[in-house]
């Protein structure tokens, strides 16, 4: 059997019309992205069955499956027989020192896909699952600051990409160390005036019921493209004189492109500075940066490393070793107080 191997096919089914039998449609993949063909399948589960080997075992994607039907018409299944993490699919022809080499050479995402049947190498790839800081506690944090982040696109196409809004707090641990949470996050294709109600309703707290949490948000960034202008032209008409919040258009390809964006921001992951709730919009925020750059959608991604971004370079994510210089700057150039009583 191909290292390679990604199979999944249909089980023979009646013809409705002939009462005869379909033929079987077998594919045989590498996983490339998560809208591949194997993706598209499974995803929409259209009947398929699917057979995945990786070629070494991952306990979290323990392959069960059927692989055919008996005389009595009752499926019979097959199941990966490793039950430890890293057993390899066949060690006689790829030993562990080949299978180094290989992901070696080949890197993470060409791994991943070829050998390892995923389109995200394991734990994620330029930020991987494991960086995130989980947040167990009920109540969230007092925050000091909170930034809203849009990345638009007003259609309500399904083609066309959707709309999406993260929001991030800034707080302090108990040894006055900063960090970060996401605070909420959605994502939906919305025409320009539902697109500018919903960031509004999200964005702004008053009487009204929604169907949704609002925060009172400091700052709103809006990336600067051609929906973008839009949305932020009619933001500043409806809000800019009334202090809710301030509104500041960002380019970020100052930056880079997506890729380079999301690297630049690596660190604050990988330092423990990031925090999420354990909460199905957060999941979708993580899942979408563990995939990327090669998920279907990157919209919750763009928002976020574009919210980061913005907290880094205004001082609000700093790394520990430049909160501590800050901190000693802070003390050395404290001004001196005024004595109360005369010398």
């Amino acid at each position: 059997m191909r290292d390679t191997t990604n199979m999944w096919f249909t089980e023979i089914v009646p013809d409705r019309l002939n009462n005869q039998k379909e033929s079987a449609i077998v594919v045989i993949q590498q996983r490339l992205h998560e809208d591949d063909v194997s993706g598209v399948a499974l995803s929409r589960e259209m009947g398929y069955t699917h057979l995945m080997i990786p070629m070494r075992h991952d306990t979290a994607r323990h392959c069960v499956t059927v692989i055919g039907i008996d005389e009595n018409q009752n499926k019979i299944e097959w199941e990966d027989p490793r039950t430890e993490d890293g057993e390899l699919a066949w060690p006689e022809r790829f030993p562990a020192e080949i299978v180094d080499e290989l992901e070696r050479d080949k890197g993470p995402h060409a791994f991943a896909g070829q050998y390892m049947q995923s389109p995200e190498p394991r734990g994620g790839a330029i930020i991987k699952r494991d960086f995130w800081k989980l947040w167990e506690e009920e109540k969230f944090p007092s925050f000091n600051y909170i930034l809203a982040s849009l990345d638009s696109a007003y259609t309500a196409k399904q083609e066309n990409d959707a709309s999406a809004l993260t929001i991030w707090g800034t707080f302090h641990d108990l040894n006055g160390n900063p960090k970060i949470m996401l605070l909420y996050a959605w994502q939906q294709r919305l025409e320009f005036n539902d697109l500018v109600q919903k960031v509004i309703d999200t964005c702004t707290q008053d009487g009204r019921t929604v169907d949704h949490p609002r925060f009172p948000v400091d700052r709103l960034l809006i990336e600067a493209k051609a929906s973008g202008m839009s949305v932020g032209q009619e933001m500043h008409r409806l809000y800019g004189q009334t202090g809710k919040f301030g509104i500041e258009l960002i380019n970020p390809t100052k930056f880079g492109d997506k890729v380079a964006r999301v690297h630049s921001i690596q660190h604050l992951f990988a330092e423990g500075l990031i925090y999420a709730p354990d909460r199905a919009w957060a999941d979708s925020v993580v899942d979408q940066f563990a995939v990327f750059p090669k998920g279907s959608r990157d919209d919750l991604v763009d928002s976020g490393s574009q919210a980061l971004r913005y907290l880094r370079d205004f001082g609000f994510a700093l790394r520990r070793e430049e909160h501590t210089v800050s901190m000693n700057d802070e003390l050395a150039y404290r001004p001196k107080m005024p004595s109360l009583y005369p010398v």
